[in-house]
């Protein structure tokens, strides 16, 4: 507990182009939000009820930042006890002094029982650490650590780096790698060499809906890369032996690593994480490293722990349809989620499809994948393969069946299936919508491996929602920063 007091609280980071020229928002701009966001005078948010004070906080700014431009910001506070006497402040990010406040009542929207459930139960998994040491903070090394610094963005502010608990293996073993994503509001944490620090609210949410908040949370990340035991106690044998590893993982050579110093030399006295907790000097050459990672350096260590090392296959499952979705490749950050929606057989769009395939009867869903870190559906693989476990109903077990891939000329893709566990399983390097149905003899195109062009996606307007999600994920970060520093002026 001493050491967590020494942590310094970080202030939110700076917000990018203030030095570009702004619009003044206007009347008609604070009237649109208000219109937008309060209903008959109540707000209505897409959460639990928290009573905490600093949850609640937390939860007002997520639940709000899907109404946030690039011009107009919102801060929702309450009465300790009253939703019924709450104020609504939007205001101009960019001008302090332009701002419009409102009385309002809150009013949580409810939860689905089944998934709130869930939540609870991977947040009963969290480890209780007693009244004088509460801060449930999940390692991240290794593999774990070069996934983070690869590919998180902006990674030395309080933006994207909300995300970086999603990075820990240790976490994500926790929870399963279930349906629900993850961010952290970071309240505190640290940056120094060797190591980084971030904890605060985390909430799990699912389709935008909190469904659990838990305070004094985060990862505590140290730079560290684990090497064979049987690595020879060299300069070169180390850093090859760590290139190796990491260059396999993330299927490129983009990370450089050099000699940084002697151990001995290195002054660790007010290190928030002692250096015992980082690395085994013993089973160091008594050395650390430079690791270049997209043109920032990181002090590292290079420990020969062979027990230690990750060896890290892409998992993720959805609690609500069960589906699963695993992955050879190295080009799927940790953080990634998957989004399986089944078709409704009495749409529209399900009929055009058993048209299409001349079938009787089918099972279809749209399947895709989404990284915070990266603000993008991952939709199709360079190298490696998706394995699909798509989840059937018991009847169709017994059936010869095929899962089918309609390109946007209607063209029609096949691919072998394995019945196992109640799951047609099958393998493809892209994702879209996907109809699990019995074999027929309609001509195709029998994809069995990755060398065949991706299609454009069946239902093409989903172009169009992942372009606009990702152009405004980068400003709702930004926005949510601004948030923090505005409430000073509330």
């Amino acid at each position: 507990m001493k050491r967590i007091l020494k942590i310094m609280v970080l202030v939110w980071s700076a917000f990018i182009g203030l030095n570009c020229i702004q619009a003044e928002v206007t009347e008609e701009d604070f009237n649109k939000i208000y219109n937008t966001v309060v209903d008959n005078g109540i707000v209505y948010i897409d959460s639990i009820v928290s009573d905490d004070l600093t949850q609640r906080e937390s939860v007002f700014l997520f639940s709000l930042r899907k109404y946030q431009t690039e011009n107009i910001g919102l801060y929702l506070q309450c009465d300790e006890v009253n939703y019924d006497s709450c104020h609504l402040k939007i205001y101009d990010n960019y001008n302090d002094s332009n701002f419009k406040e409102y009385d309002v009542k809150v009013v949580f929207n409810n939860a689905d029982v089944n998934i709130k459930n869930e939540a609870d139960m991977y947040i009963d998994k969290f480890p209780k650490n007693g009244e004088d040491e509460k801060y449930s903070l999940f390692r991240m090394d290794d593999l774990d650590i070069i996934n983070y610094l690869y590919n998180e963005k902006q990674i030395n502010s309080f933006g994207p780096s909300n995300n970086v608990i999603n990075y820990s293996s240790e976490f994500q073993n926790l929870i399963s790698n279930s349906i629900f994503e993850t961010i952290l509001y970071s309240r505190a944490g640290w940056d120094e060499d060797f190591s980084l620090g971030r904890f605060g609210d985390m909430m799990l949410f699912y389709n935008d809906f909190i469904y659990a908040v838990t305070s004094y949370t985060g990862v505590k990340g140290v730079y560290v890369i684990y090497v064979p035991d049987d690595t020879k106690n060299t300069r070169e044998a180390f850093i090859n032996a760590a290139k190796k590893r990491i260059d396999s993982y993330l299927g490129n050579n983009s990370i450089k690593i050099i000699y940084g110093g002697q151990i001995s030399e290195i002054n660790s006295n007010n290190w928030v994480v002692p250096l015992s907790e980082i690395v085994n000097v013993d089973n160091t050459i008594g050395e650390y490293y430079i690791f270049n990672i997209n043109g920032e350096d990181y002090k590292f260590f290079i420990e020969k722990n062979s027990e230690r090392m990750l060896y890290t296959e892409f998992w993720v499952k959805d609690d609500v349809s069960n589906a699963i979705i695993t992955s050879d490749s190295k080009d799927i950050p940790s953080d990634t989620v998957i989004n399986f929606e089944f078709i409704d057989k009495d749409s529209d769009k399900f009929k055009n499809i058993l048209n299409i395939l001349g079938l009787d009867d089918a099972i279809s869903a749209d399947i895709s994948l989404y990284s915070s870190s990266k603000n993008e559906y991952i939709t199709d693989l360079v190298n490696g393969k998706f394995k699909v476990y798509f989840p059937i109903p018991k009847d169709m077990e017994n059936k010869n069946l095929m899962a089918y891939y309609i390109t946007s000329d209607n063209k029609i893709e096949k691919y072998p299936v394995t019945i196992i566990d109640g799951y047609a399983v099958f393998e493809t390097n892209h994702f879209s919508i996907y109809t699990i149905g019995e074999k027929n003899n309609n001509s195709s195109i029998e994809n069995g491996s990755t060398n065949v062009k991706n299609p454009e996606t069946y239902d093409d307007i989903l172009n169009f929602i992942v372009l606009g999600f990702i152009s405004t994920f980068g400003l709702i970060v930004s926005v949510l920063n601004i948030q923090k520093m505005k409430k000073i002026n509330y």
